[in-house]
């Protein structure tokens, strides 16, 4: 299957930098805005994921104390985690550099309902 996608730019008199900061005004195209004068303040981003396991995997990793063929599975997601909290400002458009002072990766169990 296949998918197309159609991108169409809006006209530049319907965008305005006073609605959209990354948006240049005149020409209605993204922009990456100045942030050099802005002081720095302390913020707190979470992020959340789910994954959901066939029960027979879920058992199998569970049975193994998520030890899988490769390594410690959720040690894995942990690396995962922290790289992707690293290099949200390569990952992200138009985010500048983010200062970590600590990153926290935690896995919660849930039974899903379907």
């Amino acid at each position: 299957r296949c998918c197309t996608i159609v991108a169409r730019r809006a006209s530049h008199r319907a965008l305005s930098s006073k609605t959209l900061s990354h948006v240049d005004a005149t020409k209605g195209l993204p922009r990456m805005v100045d942030v050099s004068n802005k002081t720095t303040t302390t913020r707190k981003a979470i992020a959340r994921c789910r994954v959901v396991f066939p029960r027979d995997a879920w058992d199998t990793l569970t049975a193994s104390g998520f030890a899988g063929k490769k390594g410690p599975v959720l040690a894995t997601a942990v690396v995962a985690g922290v790289q992707g909290a690293k290099r949200t400002s390569s990952l992200i458009p138009f985010c500048h550099p983010v200062a970590l002072d600590a990153c926290d990766v935690s896995f919660e169990e849930q039974e899903l309902a379907l």
